[in-house]
């Protein structure tokens, strides 16, 4: 979003929509990789029990997490122009993925021997 916004800003014309339509569509191929991988990586230190409560409360929490954003992304477009609504929102995602990187960096790729105990154990559930 951020390179995207700062393209728009400078350039004009054709070749601006086709540069950030190329952009758009690689990220598309990027985040296709990444459900893939969350999904193994979700079901790997999950029983059968635990597993659809855990993808219910992921995708939930995502799409409130989605929600929120474009709500925001309107609200930002009512204020700026395309382009400073991009670089706004762009330099707002890389802090929280900074953020969000800094506190995984304990907490992913791991082998699972290496987890703490407390990382990947479920409560017993109950019928």
């Amino acid at each position: 979003m951020l390179i995207t916004g700062v393209i728009a800003s400078f350039f004009t014309g054709n070749l601006v929509i086709a540069i950030i339509l190329l952009m758009c569509s690689s990220q598309q191929i990027i985040s296709a990789i990444w459900y893939i991988l969350e999904a193994k990586y979700i079901k790997n230190f999950t029983t059968p029990e635990v597993r659809n409560r855990m993808g219910f409360t992921y995708e939930f929490i995502a799409g409130i997490g989605g929600s929120i954003i474009t709500i925001l992304g309107g609200i930002l477009l009512d204020y700026f122009n395309i382009a400073n609504a991009f670089i706004i929102a762009g330099l707002i995602s890389l802090a929280m993925m900074t953020l969000t990187l800094d506190y995984m960096r304990t907490r992913f790729g791991l082998k699972p021997e290496q987890y703490r105990k407390e990382d990947i154990e479920f409560e017993k559930i109950t019928k």
